[in-house]
C-alpha cells in the first residue's frame, strides 16, 4: 500500500483514500446491519420456538446465531450476547433431541458467554443460570462430580447478582435447590439438602397467591422438608413439610389430574408427623387424603396402588394407637384390595411382596389386639409367600423378614409350639445378616430380634437369651435420636428384660435399672398410646419385686395404682387384659402380704379369675395364671383357714402343672406353688396323702431346676420341711438327717448373705436342726438351731410379717437347750423372744395361735422349774387366748393343741376353778373341728386317734367336781366322734320335714351325698397321671362344698323357732330320754386321775355317779396286756385295737408279746369284777338271778371308755373255786359305743315289715388271710334248714373261689333301714355293722375256734325260734338276740367249764345294739 500510495499524487492519493474510506464504511454499516437482521432473526426464531415448540425453529435459531458469532469480530460489544443466545438454542435443542452435543455446545458457549460479559451486565445472570442447566444437565448424565460443583457455583454466582426483585431470582434459586438435591443424592451429604431447602425457601417467596408454579413448589419443599426430618428428627422440618403439602392441596381445583399425587404426598408427610408426635389429628389427615386419593384415581392408574398401600399404613398405624378394631380391619381391607390390583395385572413380584408384607403385618396387630388364631396364621402364610417372592438382596427382604420374625414369635407365644420360635430365630437372624451400621430398619429390627430373644428366656430360663435381649434394647435406645416414634418401646422392651433377668438373678442393679427405663418409657409415651399399657404392667411388677425386697409401702402403692391404670385403660376385648388381670391380682396380694387388708386379697383372687376367664383353653399364658390364682387361694387360706379356699389353690396348682409342657421354664415354679399348698392344707387337716404328695412334687422341681437357678433354694428349702414332716409322723431320723442336708443346700445357693430368701431359709434349717436335737439331745445340733434363728432375725426388718416366726422358734430352740443345760439365761431370752414374737404378730394372723402355744409351753416350763405361780398364770392365760380368740383362724389342730395344754395346765393348778371346766368345754368343741365331715372317714379317724382321750379328762375332771350330768355330755360329745357324725347325717328329719319340707328336703340331700363322699374318696397316688389327681381333688373340693353347705343349711334350721339344738351335742337331760325300760345304761370312764360309771336309768333325770376307787388306768391297761399275751400265745388274735382306741400306748403296747405276765385270763375276769362290775351291780342293788324261779335276767348295756373298751366286762367273776361268782348270774349284758347310738334304736323302734323279713346266710371258709374255717359251711346248711322249717324266708351263699370283702360290705356308707341282727361268726366287725344300721349284732372280740362257733351259733337260733313271739309267722325277730346270746354262751359255758383255755372259748362273744 505504501508503493502504491508513494507513486500517486498526493490529491491523487487523498481521493482514493476517501473512495476507500467510504466504500469501508459502507461495508461496516452493511455488516453491522447484518449482524442486527442476524441477531433479530435468531432472537425470533427462539420466539418461534417458545411459541410453537417447531423443531426447525430451533435449527434456524443455532444456524443463525452461529452466523452472527462467525461474523462479530472478538471484542464486539454483540459477541456475548450472540454467544448467550447461541448457548441457549443448543440448550433448547438438547432438551428436544438429549444429544449431548447439544448439551456440550451449550456449555461451552455459555462458559465463552459467562466470560465476555463484565459483572453488572444485566446479560451475564442469565448467562450463568443457563449454565447452571448445562452442567446440571450433564451430570445428571454423566455424574462428574466437576459438573454439579460447576452447577452449584453458576447458581451461586448468578444469585449473588440478582437484585430480590428480579423476576428470575425464584427460577435461578429453584435451579440451585435442584442442584444441591443432585449433588446429594451422589454424596449423601446432608448439608447439601439443607442448602437445597434454604433455596426453595427462599425461592418460595417470590411467588405470588396464584401463579401456577406454587403448587408443585410447595410439593417439592414439602418432600425436602420430609427427607431431611427423616434425618434430623426436627420437629420444625416435618411440621413444614405437612403446611406445604396442605397449601399445595388447597391450591389444586377438584378434577385437576396432579390432586391424587397431592393427596398422597399430604398423607404421607402427615403419617411421618403422627409416627414423630402421635397426634391423633395428623394420622386420621393422612387416612382422609388417602381415602380422597384412592376415590380420585381409576383402577389402572398406578398411583392407586400406592394410595392403597399408604391407605393400609395409616388405618395399621391408627390402630396401634387407638385400637379401634375398626381401624385394622379397613388396613386388612385395603392390602387386600392392593394385592387384588396386582394379581388383576399380573403385578411385578417385588410388588406384590410389599402388599403381602403389609397384609401380614396387619394381620399380626389384628391377632395381637383380638388374639384370634386364625389372624396370626394368615399373617405368617402372607410372610412366607412374601419372602418367597423377593430375591436374597432385595432391600424390602429385610423388612419381610423381621415381619415373618415377629409373627412366628407371637404363634409361639399362643401356641408354646416350638417349630415356631425356631422359625423366629432363623428369620431374625437371616435378618441380622443384612442389617448395617445405618440401617433405617435397624433399630425396629433389633427390637423384633430382642423380644425373640426374650421369648427363648421365658421358654428355656438360659441367662444368655436375656443378656442377649437386653443388649439388642440397649443398642436401639444408644441409636434412636430423642424423640423417637420408637424410643418409648425399646426403653419398656428393655426395662421389661432387665426385670426378668432380676428375677433369674436377684440382682438388685437389674431391678434398679427396669424401674428407671419403664418410668423414664411412661414419661415419654402419650395417654392412649398401646405401649403405655405395657410400660405401665412392667412398672408396676418392677415396683412390687422392689417392695418385696425393701418393705416400702409406697413401692407396692403405686405398683397397685399402674396395675390399676393399665386394666382400666385396656379395652374389656384386648388380649392383653387377661396379663394385665394377673399382674393386678399379683400387686394385690403382695399388698396384701403386708398389711393384712381382706379387701386386698379378695380384689387379688377377683382379678386372677377375670384372668383366666378370658384365656381360652389351650392359651401358653393359661397355667401361668392358674399358677397365680392358686397363689391367691392360698395366701386367703392362711388368713382365713377356709378349706375351700386351699382346695381351689391345690386345683388350680395342678391344672397349671398339668397344662405346662416338660422343659417348661415356669414348670418347676408351678410344682413348688403345688407342693407349698399341699403343704399348708396338711398343717391345717394332718391329712397325710397332701404331705406325701407334696414331697413328691417338690422333688421333682428340685430335678428340673439346673444349679445356680434362683428357684433352686425355694425348692429344697420346701423339699427339706417335707422331709422333716415325714420325720414328725414317722420320727425316721433319716428323714431329718435328709430334711438338713437339703436346706444346708439351700443356704449355701443364696451367695448373697443378704438375699431376701435367706432368712427364710435359715429359719426352716433351725427348726429341723432344733427337731434333730429332741431326738439326738446333742448339744451341737440346737446350738445349729439358736445361730440359725439368731441369723434370720438380723435379716429380718421389724414389721416384717415372718418376724414373729423366727421369735418364736428361737424362743423354741432356747428353751430345748434350757431343758437340756438348765441353764436360765436361755429360757430368759426364749420367754423375751415369744412374747414379743406375740406382740408383733396382728390380731388375726393366722399363726398367732401358735406363737401363743409356743409362749404358753415355754412359760410351763420355767414355771416347773422357777415354781413361780405368775408364770403358771401366764402360761395358762397365754394357751386360754390361743384356744379361744375367735379372730386366730390358724390350723384347729394348733388351737386344739392351746386348749387341751390349757385343760391340763389349769386341773393340775386350779382344779376347782369353773375355768377349768370351761377350758375342757372348749377342747371338746374345738376336737369336732379337728374331725369335720369335710374330711374323709378314714382321715377323721386319724386326727382323732390323738385327741380323743380329751372327753375322758373332761369327764374325769367333771366327776371330780360332782357334775356327772356334765361329765356325760362330755363322754358324748367327745366319744365315737366319727360314729356321732354319721348319726347325724343319717338322722330321720320327721320333725323339720312338718316345719320346712325344701329345707328338710336339701338337707337330707346333702347329707347323703356327704355320707357317700366322706366314705368312698380316695387319695391320688404320686405315681398317678396328673389328670387323675386332679379329678381326685375335685372330689375333694365337693366334699369340701358338701360340708359347708351341710353347715349353712343345719345353721338355716336352727334359727327356725324350736330347733335351737338342732344336731347340736345333746345336753344330759335329751341324752336321758329313750332310755331302755328294760335295764341300765352304765358309761365307764376311764382316767389316769380317776375312774368313774355313771349309771343311767330310765325315769331318773340325772345321771348316777358311782366312783371306782379300787380301778385305775393302768389296771386297765395291765389287763389288756395280760388278756392280749394269752390270746396270742393260743394263735388267735385280738380284735384290731386302732379301731377305736383312744390311747397312743394301748396301740403299741397290743400288739408287743410281754411272756411272764402273771395275769392270766381269771386273775383279769377277777379284777373286772371285783373293782368294777360288782361295785356297780351292788350300787344299782342287782343280785342274783335264780334261774330256777323263772326270773329273766335284767340287762346292762355296758358303754367303756378308753382301754376298758378292750376289756369282757361281760365276762367279768370269779371262776373256779367255792369263791365263784360271775355277771352271767346277775344280768344279760350288752354293748353300745355311745348312749346316743342305743336311745336313738329306743325312739325309732318299730317292728320288721313281714313283706321283707327274712335271713341272709353266707359264709367263706376259705378267707383272704388266716386258716380255713371249713366248719361255715355246715353252720350255715344246718341254721338255714333249722329257719326253713319254721317257715322263715331265708337265703344262703356260700363264698368259695369268690371272694367276699367283709369290710367293704359293712362299710359305714351303707344305711340299711330295715337291718335287725348282724351274727358274725369268728368276726370282730360289730361296731361297723351298727354304724351301718343294725339294731343288734353278735361278734366276736377275737378269733375263735372252728368248733365252738357252730355250737354258739346253733344254741342261738334255736333260742330265737323257739321265743318267737305270737303272731310272728314267717317273720324273724331278733329283739331276744342279747338273751339268746347270754343262753348259747352259757350252755358252752356249761359244756366246756372255766379253765383257761374254755375263758379264751366262749368269752370273746358279745352283743351290741338294743
Amino acid at each position: 500500500m505504501g508503493q502504491i500510495l508513494s507513486s500517486l499524487a498526493p490529491n491523487e492519493l487523498w481521493g482514493k483514500c476517501l473512495l476507500s474510506l467510504k466504500r469501508g464504511l459502507q461495508y461496516f454499516t452493511s455488516r453491522a446491519n447484518r449482524l442486527e437482521d442476524l441477531k433479530s432473526r435468531g432472537q425470533s426464531y427462539l420466539e418461534t420456538y417458545d411459541r410453537t415448540e417447531d423443531p426447525a425453529s430451533i435449527d434456524l435459531a443455532i444456524r443463525t446465531f452461529s452466523n452472527a458469532v462467525v461474523l462479530t469480530p472478538d471484542g464486539h460489544e454483540a459477541m456475548p450476547e450472540l454467544i448467550l443466545g447461541l448457548g441457549t438454542s443448543f440448550k433448547l435443542r438438547f432438551e428436544l433431541t438429549c444429544d449431548m452435543s447439544d448439551n456440550d455446545e451449550a456449555i461451552s458457549a455459555h462458559q465463552r458467554a459467562v466470560q465476555l460479559l463484565p459483572e453488572g451486565h444485566p446479560f451475564l445472570p442469565i448467562a450463568l443460570y443457563d449454565l447452571g442447566v448445562s452442567f446440571g444437565r450433564r451430570f445428571e448424565r454423566t455424574s462428574g462430580m466437576s459438573d454439579i460443583e460447576g452447577s452449584i457455583s453458576m447458581y451461586q454466582r448468578a444469585v449473588l447478582l440478582l437484585p430480590e426483585d428480579h423476576p428470575l431470582l425464584r427460577v435461578v434459586l429453584s435451579g440451585l435447590g435442584a442442584s444441591f438435591e443432585s449433588r446429594f443424592e451422589h454424596t449423601r451429604d446432608w448439608s447439601d439438602i439443607a442448602e437445597a431447602v434454604s433455596a426453595h425457601q427462599r425461592a418460595m417467596k417470590h411467588l405470588p397467591e396464584g401463579n401456577p408454579c406454587l403448587p408443585e413448589a410447595l410439593n417439592h419443599l414439602g418432600t425436602l422438608l420430609e427427607s431431611r426430618f427423616e434425618h434430623t428428627g426436627d420437629l420444625s422440618d416435618i411440621t413444614e413439610a405437612v403446611s406445604a403439602h396442605q397449601r399445595a392441596v388447597k391450591l389444586v381445583p377438584d378434577g385437576h389430574p396432579l390432586l391424587p399425587d397431592r393427596l398422597i404426598k399430604l398423607g404421607t408427610s402427615s403419617r411421618i408427623f403422627f409416627e414423630r408426635t402421635g397426634d391423633l389429628s395428623a394420622i386420621t389427615e393422612a387416612v382422609s387424603a388417602y381415602q380422597k386419593a384412592g376415590g380420585l384415581l381409576p383402577k389402572e392408574h398406578p398411583l392407586l396402588l400406592i394410595a392403597l398401600a399408604e391407605l393400609s399404613t395409616s388405618f395399621r398405624l391408627r390402630f396401634e394407637r387407638t385400637g379401634d378394631p375398626s381401624d385394622i380391619n379397613e388396613a386388612i381391607s385395603a392390602t387386600q384390595k392392593t394385592g387384588g390390583l396386582l394379581t388383576d395385572h399380573d403385578g411385578h413380584p417385588v410388588l406384590q411382596a410389599l402388599a403381602l408384607d403389609h397384609l401380614g403385618w396387619s394381620f399380626q396387630l389384628r391377632f395381637e389386639r383380638t388374639g384370634d388364631l386364625s389372624d396370626i396364621t394368615e399373617a405368617v402364610a402372607a410372610l412366607k409367600k412374601a419372602e418367597g417372592l423377593l430375591p436374597e438382596d432385595h432391600p424390602l427382604h429385610l423388612n419381610v423378614l423381621i415381619n415373618l420374625g415377629s409373627s412366628f414369635r407371637l404363634r409361639f407365644q399362643r401356641t408354646g409350639d416350638l417349630s415356631d420360635i425356631n422359625e423366629a430365630v432363623r428369620a431374625h437372624q437371616k435378618a441380622g445378616g443384612l442389617l448395617t451400621e445405618g440401617h433405617p430398619l435397624l433399630p425396629e429390627a433389633l427390637i423384633h430380634i430382642g423380644a425373640v430373644f426374650e421369648c427363648c428366656f421365658e421358654r428355656t430360663g438360659d441367662l444368655s437369651d436375656i443378656n442377649e435381649a437386653i443388649s439388642k434394647y440397649q443398642k436401639v435406645v444408644e441409636i434412636l435420636p430423642e424423640g423417637h416414634r420408637l424410643v418409648p418401646t425399646a426403653l419398656t422392651n428393655l426395662g421389661a428384660s432387665f426385670e426378668c433377668r432380676f428375677e433369674r438373678t436377684g440382682d438388685l442393679s437389674d431391678l434398679e435399672e427396669a424401674i428407671s427405663k419403664l418410668q423414664k418409657a411412661v414419661e415419654l409415651l402419650p395417654e392412649g398410646h398401646p405401649v403405655l399399657f405395657a410400660a405401665f404392667a412392667h412398672l408396676g411388677s418392677g415396683l412390687q419385686a422392689r417392695f418385696q425386697l425393701t418393705g416400702d409401702l409406697s413401692d407396692i402403692n403405686e405398683a397397685v395404682s399402674k396395675h390399676q391404670k393399665t386394666v382400666e385403660l385396656l379395652p374389656k376385648d384386648d388380649p392383653a387384659l387377661s396379663t394385665a388381670l394377673d399382674d393386678l391380682g399379683l400387686s394385690f396380694g403382695c399388698r396384701f402380704d403386708r398389711t393384712g387388708d381382706m379387701s386386698d386379697i379378695n380384689e387379688a383372687i377377683s382379678a386372677h379369675q377375670r384372668a383366666v376367664q378370658l384365656l381360652p383353653e389351650g392359651h401358653p399364658f393359661l397355667p401361668k395364671a392358674l399358677c397365680n390364682l392358686g397363689v391367691s387361694f392360698g395366701r386367703r387360706f392362711q388368713h382365713t383357714g377356709d378349706l375351700s379356699d386351699i382346695g381351689e389353690a391345690i386345683s388350680e396348682h395342678q391344672r397349671a402343672v398339668d397344662l405346662f409342657p416338660e422343659g417348661h421354664q415356669y414348670l418347676p415354679s408351678a410344682l413348688i406353688d403345688l407342693g407349698a399348698s399341699l403343704s399348708r392344707r396338711f398343717e391345717h387337716t394332718g391329712d397325710r396323702p397332701d404331705v406325701n404328695e407334696s414331697f413328691t412334687v417338690f422333688q421333682k422341681a428340685v430335678e428340673l431346676l439346673p444349679e445356680g437357678h434362683p428357684l433352686l433354694p425355694v425348692a429344697l428349702t420346701n423339699l427339706g420341711n417335707s422331709f422333716e414332716c415325714r420325720f414328725e409322723e414317722t420320727g425316721n431320723l433319716s428323714d431329718n438327717t435328709e430334711a438338713v442336708a437339703r436346706i444346708q443346700k439351700a443356704v449355701q445357693q443364696l451367695t448373697p448373705q443378704h438375699h431376701p430368701f435367706l432368712a427364710t431359709v435359715l429359719h426352716s434349717l433351725g427348726t429341723c436342726s432344733g427337731a434333730r436335737f429332741t431326738r439326738t439331745r446333742d448339744l451341737s445340733e440346737i446350738a445349729v438351731a439358736i445361730a440359725s434363728q439368731r441369723r434370720a432375725k438380723e435379716l429380718t426388718p421389724r414389721g416384717h410379717p415372718f418376724l414373729p416366726a423366727v421369735l418364736s422358734e428361737l424362743g423354741s430352740a432356747l428353751r430345748a437347750r434350757f431343758e437340756k443345760t438348765h441353764d436360765l439365761s436361755d429360757i430368759a431370752e426364749a420367754v423375751s423372744a415369744q412374747q414379743e414374737a406375740v406382740e408383733l404378730a396382728p390380731v388375726d394372723d393366722p399363726y398367732l395361735s401358735t406363737w401363743l402355744v409356743n409362749l404358753g409351753t415355754t412359760l410351763q416350763v420355767k414355771s416347773e422349774l422357777t415354781c413361780n405361780e405368775e408364770d403358771t398364770k401366764s402360761s395358762i392365760s397365754a394357751f386360754k387366748l390361743a384356744a379361744t380368740k375367735t379372730s386366730i383362724s390358724g390350723p384347729p389342730g394348733e388351737r386344739l393343741e392351746a386348749a387341751i395344754k390349757w385343760s391340763r395346765l389349769s386341773n393340775k393348778h386350779e382344779p376347782e376353778s369353773p375355768d377349768t371346766l370351761n377350758a375342757f368345754r372348749t377342747a371338746l368343741d374345738l376336737v369336732a373341728l379337728v374331725g369335720g365331715v369335710e374330711q374323709t372317714v378314714q382321715g377323721r379317724h386319724k386326727n382323732l386317734q390323738d385327741v380323743s382321750g380329751i372327753s375322758l379328762e373332761a369327764a374325769s375332771a367333771a366327776c371330780a367336781l360332782h357334775r356327772a350330768d356334765t361329765a356325760l355330755e362330755w363322754l358324748e360329745q367327745g366319744r365315737c366322734l366319727v360314729w356321732n357324725q354319721l348319726h347325724h347325717l343319717r338322722t330321720p328329719l320327721d320333725d323339720l320335714f312338718t316345719y320346712d319340707d325344701d329345707l328338710a328336703k336339701r338337707l337330707q340331700a346333702v347329707s347323703k351325698q356327704l355320707d357317700r363322699a366322706g366314705s368312698l374318696r380316695s387319695h391320688p397316688e404320686p405315681s398317678m397321671p396328673w389328670k387323675q389327681k386332679i379329678a381326685l381333688e375335685n372330689e375333694a373340693r365337693e366334699h369340701q362344698r358338701l360340708a359347708q353347705e351341710w353347715e349353712g343349711l343345719v345353721r338355716q334350721a336352727r334359727a327356725i323357732d324350736g330347733f335351737e339344738s338342732f344336731l347340736k351335742p345333746l345336753p344330759c337331760s335329751a341324752i336321758l330320754q329313750n332310755l331302755p325300760s328294760s335295764g341300765t345304761v352304765v358309761v365307764i370312764n376311764v382316767d389316769k386321775r380317776r375312774c368313774d360309771a355313771l349309771a343311767l336309768i330310765a325315769g331318773l333325770d340325772s345321771p348316777k355317779h358311782i366312783p371306782l376307787p379300787e380301778f385305775s388306768l393302768g389296771k386297765a391297761k395291765n389287763y389288756c396286756r395280760a388278756l392280749d399275751i394269752q390270746v396270742q400265745s393260743r394263735c388267735s388274735r385280738m380284735r384290731e385295737a386302732d379301731m377305736a382306741t383312744t390311747d397312743d400306748d394301748l396301740l403299741r403296747i397290743a400288739k408287743q408279746r410281754r411272756p411272764g405276765n402273771p395275769l392270766d385270763v381269771r386273775s383279769v375276769l377277777r379284777g373286772l369284777w371285783l373293782e368294777v362290775v360288782k361295785p356297780i351291780l351292788d350300787n344299782l342293788g342287782i343280785s342274783k338271778v335264780d334261774i330256777a324261779s323263772g326270773m329273766k335276767h335284767p340287762r346292762i348295756w355296758w358303754c367303756p371308755t378308753g382301754a376298758l373298751s378292750f376289756l369282757p366286762l361281760h365276762a367279768a367273776g370269779i371262776y373256779g373255786g367255792s369263791e365263784s361268782d360271775t355277771i352271767l348270774d346277775y344280768v344279760v349284758s350288752s354293748y353300745t359305743p355311745t348312749v346316743t347310738a342305743l336311745t336313738s334304736r329306743v325312739a325309732n323302734r318299730s317292728p320288721i315289715d313281714d313283706e321283707i323279713s327274712g335271713l341272709f346266710l353266707t359264709s367263706q371258709p376259705n378267707g383272704i388271710e388266716g386258716s380255713e374255717i371249713s366248719g361255715t359251711t355246715t353252720e350255715v346248711q344246718r341254721i338255714y334248714e333249722r329257719v326253713d322249717a319254721h317257715k322263715i324266708r331265708a337265703l344262703k351263699l356260700a363264698y368259695t373261689s369268690l371272694v367276699m370283702d367283709l369290710k367293704t360290705w359293712s362299710s359305714p356308707s351303707k344305711d340299711l333301714k330295715n337291718a335287725d341282727l348282724a351274727f358274725l361268726s369268728a368276726c370282730q366287725t360289730s361296731l361297723d355293722c351298727s354304724q351301718q344300721g343294725y339294731r343288734r349284732v353278735v361278734a366276736t372280740m377275737w378269733s375263735i375256734g372252728d368248733d365252738t362257733a357252730p355250737v354258739v351259733a346253733d344254741e342261738f337260733y334255736t333260742y330265737l325260734l323257739e321265743h318267737k313271739g305270737e303272731g310272728a309267722e314267717s317273720r324273724f325277730d331278733g329283739s331276744l338276740s342279747a338273751h339268746a346270746l347270754h343262753h348259747a354262751v352259757r350252755k358252752l359255758r356249761d359244756n366246756i367249764g372255766d379253765s383257761e383255755q374254755s375263758l379264751l372259748l366262749w368269752v370273746p362273744f358279745v352283743h351290741f345294739g338294743y
